[in-house]
């Protein structure tokens, strides 16, 4: 009986002693972000006007951030990095007239689809000047996905829709 109350003891002690397990539940955040990951790769657009895109998604940064980069014909090359900010997803928009906006996700009750608000913007005179105000990415399936981004200038806005296919 006396080893039993030992051994009882012993099991108690080493199951409070143990180190916690890490959880493995994620921020939405944090599994907004895996989506974004797993656009990795090269994909063909067509906005609604009928121009065509090209864009490709590169992890970097050791998973940290996300880089999108993307040509439409026509016009000149922009990048968009996406990133955390501990419970928010963040993206820094590297526009072809050259200003910098920056964006926080407003809402991540929808898994499939990520809208991104205005927070700032840097190099911009005036807010009346043409910058990016928003954009919203919708995930169809692994293969498919869509982007409205949202343009302002001179008081007036205007959405783009791109639908993408990713390239095999």
């Amino acid at each position: 009986m006396k080893r039993l109350i030992i051994l009882i003891t012993l099991s108690v002690l080493a199951v409070g002693l143990a180190p916690a397990l890490p959880s493995t539940s994620q921020t939405p955040a944090e599994s907004a972000m895996g989506k974004l990951r797993a656009l990795a790769g090269e994909w063909d657009g067509r906005i609604t006007d009928g121009r065509t895109v090209r864009a490709t998604f590169q992890v970097i940064s050791a998973g940290a951030s996300v880089l999108q980069t993307e040509q439409v014909s026509g016009r000149k090359e922009t990048t968009t990095v996406y990133y955390l900010d501990g419970d928010q997803l963040m993206a820094t928009h590297y526009c072809s007239v050259k200003n910098q906006p920056r964006f926080r996700t407003s809402k991540l009750e929808d898994p499939n689809e990520l809208t991104f608000s205005f927070v700032d913007v840097t190099n911009l005179g005036s807010l009346t000047h043409g910058h990016v105000r928003g954009a919203v990415i919708t995930f169809q399936d692994n293969d498919h996905h869509s982007q409205a981004w949202t343009w302002r200038e001179n008081g007036q806005e205007y959405t783009e829709l791109t639908h993408f296919t990713r390239k095999k």
